[in-house]
């Protein structure tokens, strides 16, 4: 990111909720501020397996 090889930040999600929100257990918190300090997008990149339908948001995933 620092010399401008990166285009955007993919992190993997351990938990979706319902309206978007997403939780993952390890770095992902870095990434995301390298990104934005970088001024590159940061997407999630998650499974359909991942969607918890019953979490409305991420306040409520159980960790």
């Amino acid at each position: 990111m620092q010399h401008g090889m990166v285009g955007f930040v993919i992190v993997r999600s351990d938990r979706t909720t319902v309206t978007g929100d997403v939780c993952n257990k390890i770095e992902t918190y870095l990434k995301a501020l390298a990104a934005k300090d970088n001024k590159f997008p940061y997407y999630a990149g998650l499974p359909v397996s991942t969607i918890d339908f019953k979490i409305e948001d991420g306040f409520s995933i159980p960790i």
